[in-house]
């Protein structure tokens, strides 16, 4: 048996890991589902795991049954058997296979991730040496650095570093990174500067706590507020009941006096109808947001059932219509699978899911922003990362995990009217911050406790 190796830099790998996952995975080939949306066969050091990995994920995707003899046909038939060692090692590895899966997953990823941020780092610094290129070098820097901690936030702090770098040089050579403001003032700061492109955020909370009003103020003010087209998902609420919400939010009409609407006693007062007058005759005429801003919604009213396929499909029209801004939401768990994931378990379609619409937000290059439910195992106390409904590989994908909490149904009760937004996972800065903000649910929005929220004024 070959001893295992644990090398720093450009050599870095684990292989008693390599080689103890590549057994699990022909022992049991169901976990290639999970194991796809985090390795490629890159992720190994070994020539030889890297051509049996690929040779599995290839016999997974044409559903070819896996076991040691298929394996070994296939890649006898593929002429690749002699690269991975032959029969003899391919049996080596099946019969000493042992350890936890997750385990020896996060140790090659581990490892990749530091052989790729060591490469990164001497490419860095070769390109520094050369005159008039600092400001090109760190912005190159961080973009291969974000692709690289894509899956695992073992590089997290070293993008912060770059960050860092690349904002002093932007503010003396040009402008910041292309961001999207949150409509939160602290919570940009949390995130610096708001959301990012290529960004997948995870919006987690219990159920009944404000992520649909979360989700709305966010989309109204990249609409609204900076003149950002987005596209909003909603697979619970009809497209009439979301513009509604909206509405209150943005005019600070309560929900309750826009749903009576004409009612001489709960409908809207005079007051109402003139902002509603006023909205309408600045921007109906425009036949939108300011600034070429909208809102695209895409309900169950207006599509039959909303799949993962459907959602990826629709963006990329939009996109390839006019330039897309971002994306929303609500909520994960609701989306469908594609028809070619309906044969496995829930926990894996939500991972699958959750895999593609990270991967739509780097191909889009623009921030796709989901809800996802909390379980009820969870009830109170604060909310934690653990108790995402139905699948954690949600908040592996993600680049940022927020938690809506409510710090009265959490134990707090002199905290009546406020959340919490806790930053839990925080690609681009650091975690663990949690940000107040005032619950205005008769508006059905949130604002920050000590500013506007997206320049709308509370009645």
């Amino acid at each position: 048996m070959e001893t295992n190796e644990i090398q720093p830099g450009s050599t870095s790998h684990d292989n008693v890991a390599e080689r103890s996952l590549i057994g699990q995975l022909i022992m049991h080939p169901d976990n290639l589902y999970e194991v796809r949306g985090r390795l490629r066969s890159d992720s190994f050091y070994s020539p030889k795991h890297q051509v049996i990995f690929a040779s599995l994920c290839a016999m997974n995707t044409a559903g070819t049954p896996i076991d040691l003899v298929t394996v070994s046909s296939y890649m006898q038939d593929a002429r690749t058997l002699p690269s991975a060692g032959g029969q003899a090692y391919l049996g080596e590895v099946f019969i000493e296979y042992a350890g936890d899966v997750g385990y020896c997953v996060d140790r090659v990823l581990e490892c990749a991730t530091t052989r790729a941020a060591y490469a990164a780092a001497v490419r860095l610094e070769q390109n520094l040496a050369q005159p008039g290129t600092a400001l090109e070098a760190i912005a190159a820097a961080h973009a291969e650095l974000e692709t690289i901690a894509m899956g695992n936030t073992t590089v997290a702090r070293t993008i912060e570093d770059v960050d860092a770098n690349a904002s002093q040089f932007a503010r003396l050579n040009g402008p910041a990174p292309t961001t999207i403001s949150t409509g939160l003032v602290d919570l940009d700061d949390a995130l610096k500067h708001g959301w990012h492109d290529g960004q997948l955020i995870l919006l987690a909370a219990r159920m009944s706590v404000g992520k649909t009003a979360a989700l709305g103020g966010f989309a109204i003010h990249a609409s609204y507020g900076e003149g950002k087209r987005g596209l909003f998902v909603s697979i619970e609420m009809p497209e009439s009941t979301l513009v509604k919400r909206m509405t209150a939010a943005r005019l600070s009409i309560p929900l309750d006096r826009l749903n009576a609407g004409k009612d001489p006693v709960d409908g809207l007062t005079p007051g109402d109808w003139d902002k509603l007058e006023a909205d309408n005759a600045k921007w109906g005429a425009a036949g939108g947001c300011p600034g070429g801003g909208s809102i695209v919604f895409m309900t169950e009213e207006s599509h039959r059932d909303i799949t993962i396929d459907l959602i990826i499909s629709e963006a990329q029209r939009l996109n390839r219509e006019r330039k897309l801004h971002y994306i929303v939401i609500d909520y994960l768990t609701k989306i469908e699978p594609s028809r070619s994931s309906r044969e496995i378990s829930r926990s894996r379609e939500v991972g699958v899911i959750s895999t593609r619409l990270a991967k739509l937000a780097k191909d889009l290059w623009i921030p796709v922003i989901v809800a996802a439910q909390l379980n009820r195992d969870g009830a109170g106390g604060v909310p934690q990362i653990k108790h995402l409904a139905d699948s954690d590989v949600p908040a592996r994908d993600a680049d940022v995990v927020l938690l809506l909490s409510d710090p009265v149904k959490d134990g707090d009760s002199g905290r009546v009217g406020e959340l919490d937004i806790i930053v839990e996972k925080n690609r681009n800065g650091t975690p663990g911050v949690t940000v107040p903000v005032a619950s205005l649910m008769h508006f059905q929005r949130l604002d920050g406790l000590a500013q506007e929220y997206g320049g709308l004024s509370a009645a």
